[in-house]
């Protein structure tokens, strides 16, 4: 395990707890992926909600349809600080908007 988090392929679920979420990417390379389809597709200026992302018939064939939404999460927090994308909440829900 600790070979995969020095890869940045895993990290720890809180402290001393010995649970992991491995990633098939890095979650810089899900960001890019992500932030790659919002600029390809026109969809960079629009809200779109994390349903209509991870479960939506639009990306029913990209690499990060049905990825968790906590990786999810963490690679738009990552967009976020780049200021390439703003994390929406409201009532509960999820959006993002690509910049």
């Amino acid at each position: 395990m600790n070979e995969l988090c020095t890869s940045k392929n895993a990290s720890a679920i809180g402290k001393n707890s010995g649970t992991y979420e491995i990633y098939w990417n890095t979650i810089e390379e899900w960001s890019i992926i992500i932030c790659s389809w919002a600029a390809n597709t026109g969809m960079t200026n629009s809200v779109l909600t994390f349903f209509e992302l991870l479960n939506g018939d639009d990306t029913r064939k990209e690499q990060f349809h049905q990825l968790s939404e906590q990786v999810f999460m963490k690679a738009l927090k990552h967009l976020e600080g780049k200021g390439k994308c703003e994390v929406i909440e409201i009532d509960g829900n999820f959006g993002v908007k690509f910049f």
